[in-house]
């Protein structure tokens, strides 16, 4: 009998969730009760309808939702603890509850669109963890030329931004940095100088480079660059992370240098993350082909390939999920078994905050994708959900950042 009423208040309250009207207490309550082993069919029947009803997979892809779905499913076994883990060392969600707890409650906030605090992840007591709450990045970059003029691109208008002799600079309204040359010449110190565009944290920006090949920055990168592409080959220097998109030219090669990485292409798409922070150096393959180089190592990639260079070891990657890998450019961070620093080390770029670690041995780990336009708050409150950890957004004692966020267990 007890059974029996349990499912009818399951069914009861899935009933509100689908017309908008459960409330913080009843949203608790079922995730709770669809974590229970007697409830197991009833969840894995939400969760199908859960994925259904994501046409846009702002929380999970499509692959990754299967497998995490799948894992899920297969995982909970009514005879044992509720407890699995993403890999042998480390606990990302540590129960179903948890894993539902994640997709309900991204769903539910959804649902009511993030706008009132009383159907926030938290208690009503716990939102002073978020009152130095911040915005998102944005379109912000300077751009250091050949003469060492420096311009701050967010801070001027649209259009012209400079005019030397056959060099042309402009400004888009799409937040587009447009170069054009009227006449190459070797004489001409502002075709052949370096030009250096900066994104800061916070910070994100696109560059039409003279060849007509464009690059998108991700925040905290640059791009080293001349105005005109003179010589034998077209090259560039990156530091940070940087996808590009390269005219074909069979008689000009263009080289990206970045970090220990040299990349050779004569006309593809491919992204290339060479942050100083990260351990991880990473090139893949969208498009075409790349030659890339790492001391004596030397690969010609295919698409949906990546070469990977942690440590000094090299290592080639293949059938490489490119929409995660080009998330950062669509508006989307996306957390793939992603380790809590790496998480870390994304918002910190994105939001400008510093962080800081109450327990600096914590290492939970985060499958997901949301996204970049929410306030730093919001993103934290979907982490939180898990149940493995907590944050405080407090105001900052550094000027060099917005925030900083403290990590809790």
């Amino acid at each position: 009998m007890e059974q029996y009423h349990q499912q009818q208040r399951v069914d009861f309250l899935l009933q509100l969730y689908k017309e908008g009207t459960l409330n913080d207490d009843q949203h608790q309550e079922l995730i709770d009760l669809l974590a229970r082993p007697e409830n197991q069919d009833r969840a894995s029947l939400w969760l199908d309808e859960v994925w259904k009803q994501t046409p846009d997979q702002h929380f999970f892809s499509a692959s990754k939702s299967n497998q995490l779905h799948q894992s899920v499913l297969s995982k909970i076994d009514p005879a044992e603890p509720k407890v699995w883990r993403l890999n042998k060392t480390i606990i990302s969600i540590v129960a179903a509850a948890a894993v539902i707890a994640i997709v309900f409650s991204f769903l539910f906030l959804r649902q009511s669109n993030f706008a009132h605090t009383d159907t926030s992840l938290v208690s009503k007591k716990d939102t002073s963890a978020f009152i130095a709450d911040l915005g998102p990045g944005g379109n912000k970059a300077t751009l250091k030329l050949a003469n060492n003029r420096v311009i701050v691109l967010d801070q001027v208008k649209n259009g012209l931004v400079l005019n030397a002799g056959n060099l042309l600079v402009k400004k888009s309204v799409e937040g587009q940095l447009i170069f054009q040359v009227n006449q190459a010449s070797k004489n001409d110190a502002a075709l052949s100088g370096q030009n250096i565009l900066t994104t800061p944290a916070g910070g994100q920006y696109q560059v039409l480079l003279a060849d007509g090949s464009k690059v998108w920055l991700n925040a905290s990168s640059s791009l080293k660059f001349p105005s005109s592409f003179t010589g034998n080959e077209r090259k560039v220097e990156l530091t940070g992370e940087g996808y590009f998109e390269i005219s074909k030219s069979k008689n000009q090669p263009f080289i990206v240098n970045a970090r220990e990485m040299k990349v050779e292409v004569l006309g593809t798409h491919f992204n290339i993350n060479a942050y100083p922070d990260e351990q991880l150096l990473a090139t893949t393959l969208i498009e075409g082909s790349v030659k890339l180089t790492h001391r004596s190592n030397s690969v010609l990639l295919k698409p949906h390939e990546q070469a990977n260079i942690k440590n000094g070891s090299f290592k080639l990657q293949k059938n490489i999920d490119v929409k995660d890998v080009l998330a950062w450019k669509e508006g989307y961070f996306v957390f793939d078994n992603e380790e809590i620093h790496s998480v870390m080390r994304k918002l910190s770029r994105w939001y400008n905050v510093k962080v800081e670690y109450e327990d600096p041995q914590v290492n939970e780990e985060f499958v997901g994708t949301i996204s970049k336009f929410k306030n730093i708050s919001e993103i934290l409150k979907l982490l939180q959900a898990t149940r493995t950890i907590k944050f405080k957004v407090l105001p900052s004692q550094d000027p060099t950042y917005e925030r900083r966020v403290v990590v809790m267990k």
